[in-house]
């Protein structure tokens, strides 16, 4: 069906006003910013020490570990309408290649940073069900959580032709509102979020924004339907996901509330209550806790106000990296220590003194 303009720009004004909802102007400094010191269970608040004096990020005194990441973010390009979804591919064809999503537009590019952190990116695939979270599969297969209402798997890393599968679009019946990120167990479980930003109201056919797991195949009936089971019913806005390196943790960023969840993942994929892990309640500046990831070490990065965030192991605040605006970052390069940031119009580069 053709489309008039002002419906091709519904999605992005959906999307760009449901992220700015949390947010402040950019530039200005976080104002008692007082993360959680360790997690605590649902229901019980976290304790929280003396409050900080406002600052201004760039001025901000490093914390007693010192500075988590190595310089400032880079532009490596920009002419996208919201970027998003980024992930890294370590193996294959396009290995050493970020893949990044551009949501109103439906597509998914890919590039390959030089040691300069210079790149320019491809398109991977059109026409992608605006396309937000990616990420790669123990096959080495790309895995998208598209805004229109289901989560594919594809080979196309390999194989240029290759077809778009539907691992689930629904949820007993229902259709999901707008799926937006994803992780990979080590047993081949898939675990998303499914908040409600382009998801219409009056045509909404759930009535919460959970947080989802696709149980793993069964080895013996590999093309079997996939089980679908709710991990959470409990969030306000389940944005991004991620899980720890060794796969025992489930992390999931709130949008709805600035807050930090942390899930037990267990031996068989199933996953335990959320616990409060961090938050950036009081901060001000431009953006809201979305991307999330973790490095080799178990600190825990998160987009938040006035940039990217990362905390400890315990939901101790470390550090901050200052960018105007960003909505989602991955891990990638030789060593696991550079970024792309996705970052409105634009992908940006950055580098972290741990591996990620």
């Amino acid at each position: 069906m053709q489309m008039s303009a002002a419906q091709l720009l519904a999605p992005a004004l959906a999307l760009t006003v449901s992220a700015m909802i949390a947010w402040q102007p950019a530039g200005t400094a976080p104002a008692g910013v007082t993360p959680p010191t360790g997690a605590k269970p649902e229901g019980k608040p976290a304790e929280k020490g003396p409050e900080q004096k406002a600052e201004k990020p760039a001025e901000r005194e490093p914390s007693a570990k010192g500075s988590m990441f190595d310089g400032e973010a880079a532009e490596v390009a920009a002419g996208f309408n919201f970027t998003e979804g980024p992930c890294y591919v370590r193996s294959g064809k396009f290995a050493g290649h970020f893949v990044f999503s551009d949501i109103p537009n439906a597509k998914i590019h890919k590039v390959k940073l030089d040691e300069k952190g210079k790149g320019t990116p491809e398109l991977l695939r059109d026409k992608s069900g605006r396309a937000n979270g990616n990420i790669i599969d123990l096959q080495g297969r790309l895995l998208t959580a598209e805004s229109d209402g289901r989560i594919t798997r594809t080979d196309i890393l390999n194989n240029p032709e290759a077809k778009i599968e539907t691992l689930t679009a629904d949820f007993e019946g229902n259709r999901f509102n707008s799926p937006n990120d994803l992780a990979v167990g080590a047993a081949g479980d898939v675990y998303f979020t499914d908040p409600a930003y382009f998801a219409e109201k009056a045509n909404r056919k759930l009535d919460f924004e959970g947080v989802f797991r696709i149980v793993a195949a069964d080895p013996a009936k590999p093309d079997a339907a996939r089980k679908v089971v709710v991990v959470s019913r409990e969030y306000k806005r389940p944005n991004g996901c991620c899980l720890s390196a060794d796969g025992s943790k489930l992390y999931v960023a709130d949008a709805g509330t600035g807050e930090l969840f942390v899930h037990e993942v267990k031996a068989d994929g199933s996953t335990g209550p959320r616990v409060l892990f961090a938050d950036t309640k009081g901060a001000r500046g431009r953006g809201v806790v979305d991307g999330i990831r973790t490095d080799k070490a178990g600190n825990v990065y998160t987009t938040g106000p006035g940039g990217i965030w990362c905390f400890s192991p315990k939901g101790e605040w470390l550090d901050r990296l200052a960018v105007p605006m960003v909505s989602n970052f991955a891990f990638g390069g030789a060593d696991g220590k550079t970024l792309l940031l996705t970052s409105g119009d634009k992908v940006m580069t950055a580098r972290t003194k741990n591996p990620g």
